[in-house]
């Protein structure tokens, strides 16, 4: 194995993350991906009427799980 796999996660993964909530569509999740070029996005269960309101990572959707 080569030296990527002694990096740490911490150093390779992304900090700006794009996500959704897990009230919007599969339609919506869509647009976003492709608006960002991303493959993947971290759904979020929105408490409370504001985001300044705690969040709890409820899972991810990727470009493979939808047809884009």
């Amino acid at each position: 194995m080569g030296k990527t796999m002694d990096i740490r996660l911490r150093d390779w993964m992304s900090r700006n993350l794009i996500s959704i909530s897990q009230g919007d569509s599969v339609l919506q999740a869509a647009k976003l991906m492709v608006q960002h070029k991303i493959g993947a996005l971290v759904v979020f269960n929105h408490s409370g009427d504001s985001f300044l309101h705690r969040q709890k990572l409820v899972g991810i959707i990727t470009d493979s799980d939808i047809i884009i």
